[in-house]
């Protein structure tokens, strides 16, 4: 299992992480710290969140820091990842988050992850997707260096209706945040109507290289939201990622 450290990212903020992914977790503390990603309404005090993806816990630990009597349901699939969220929280002292060691998805199930020790966000149960993704960056960019170690790991998958139906006296959910790698239609399809119409707003971040783009706008405007899209600076336009912002009409 990789090695785990603490990382500074800010004077009075750091994280355990593999310090071989310090690229990757700076990057995504900017995205949800600086330019607050996720920031996208004002929610109640006592916010229900769903982190499908919840990597090593910057979601969490920046939506506990702003709403702390939120609820967070998070899942990891990879566990040494996993291992690294709960490390997190306890160090964090947070609580009223409940994390799974599972991935999310149309169906219950057993998979493949792809892991990637230096760059586990980028981690997936779609490895072909992924290599098809990384033509568009070059060979000697520091990132395909960091994505040439690879492991192969068996994960759990479950349906998040599955799982919300355990969860007592469920009454909204305030935010659905999906950030999983080519997972993301597998995910949405795993909630039922009868959980969707308790949903009010969700964040999809996809990369369009099979056409799931315009799938899961639909998809979302079936379901009532108004769906707004956003292209990510960082991005190459031939890389063709998304980030989806559905607030509920």
């Amino acid at each position: 299992m990789a090695s785990v450290d603490k990382v500074q990212l800010a004077e009075d903020f750091s994280v355990y992480a593999n310090p071989a992914a310090k690229l990757e977790v700076e990057f995504i503390y900017k995205e949800i710290f600086v330019d607050k990603c996720y920031d996208i309404a004002s929610f109640p005090d006592d916010a229900f969140f769903v982190d499908a993806g919840g990597n090593i816990g910057l979601f969490s630990l920046f939506m506990k820091k702003k709403y702390p009597a939120s609820v967070i349901l998070a899942f990891e699939p990879a566990p040494a990842t996993f291992s690294t969220f709960q490390r997190n929280m306890e160090l964090h002292n947070i609580s009223g988050v409940q994390a799974y060691q599972c991935g999310l998805g149309r169906e219950n199930a057993n998979m493949a992850l792809t892991f990637f020790p230096k760059m586990p966000g980028n981690s997936t149960l779609y490895s072909e997707d992924k290599s098809n993704q990384m033509k568009s960056i070059d060979e000697e960019h520091p990132i395909a260096k960091l994505m040439q170690e690879t492991e192969k790991v068996k994960v759990d998958i479950k349906r998040l209706s599955d799982v919300l139906s355990q969860v007592p006296e469920l009454k909204r959910i305030d935010l659905l945040k999906v950030d999983v790698e080519g997972a993301e239609l597998d995910v949405l399809r795993g909630l039922d109507d009868r959980h969707w119409s308790l949903v009010n707003n969700v964040v999809v971040e996809l990369c369009d290289s099979k056409g799931d783009f315009n799938i899961a706008k639909a998809l979302l405007e079936s379901k009532g939201f108004a769906v707004e899209t956003q292209r990510p600076d960082w991005a190459p336009e031939d890389l063709k990622m998304y980030m989806l912002i559905a607030r509920r009409n």
